[in-house]
C-alpha cells in the first residue's frame, strides 16, 4: 500500500470515528438488545486492525466457557475499538496491549490494558466528555 493510500485510509478512519462519536453525543441512538458472545465482539473489533502492528503487540484471552450477554453489538464494538485504538496511540512503542474477557457469575467484563503514561486523576472525570 502506498503512502497516499495509507494516509487516505487513516483520514477515512478518523472521519468515521468522528461521525460515530457525534451520533453517540446526539442521544439519537437507541441501543439494540441482542444476545451476543463477547469473544466474538472482540474478534470482530480487532480483525480490521493493521495485522503487522496488532499481531506483534496484542494479547487476547477468553474464558474457557463463554456465556452470551445482552448488549448492543455495534455500540460494544465501537466503544472497544476506540479504547483499543487509544491503547495503541498512547502506549509505549513495542509494549503489549492485553484484551481480556472475564466472566464472574452473572457479570461479564472486557478489559484493555497497556503500558504507557497514566491519566492524571484530575483528568479522569473528563475522559468521556
Amino acid at each position: 500500500m502506498g503512502l497516499l493510500d495509507e494516509q487516505s485510509q487513516k483520514l477515512s478512519n478518523i472521519a468515521s470515528q468522528l461521525i460515530k462519536t457525534a451520533k453517540l453525543d446526539s442521544s439519537t441512538i437507541a441501543p439494540r438488545h441482542e444476545l451476543l458472545v463477547l469473544s466474538d465482539v472482540v474478534d470482530e473489533t480487532i480483525q480490521p486492525l493493521d495485522r503487522q502492528q496488532s499481531e506483534a503487540r496484542l494479547r487476547v484471552s477468553y474464558p474457557a466457557e463463554d456465556k452470551p450477554v445482552l448488549a448492543d453489538r455495534k455500540l460494544m464494538s465501537n466503544a472497544l475499538g476506540q479504547i483499543v485504538d487509544n491503547a495503541f496511540k498512547y502506549s509505549a512503542p513495542g509494549t503489549p496491549i492485553t484484551i481480556k474477557v472475564e466472566l464472574a457469575g452473572a457479570e461479564a467484563m472486557i478489559s484493555v490494558r497497556n503500558v504507557g503514561p497514566m491519566i492524571l486523576p484530575s483528568d479522569r472525570e473528563r475522559i468521556f466528555e
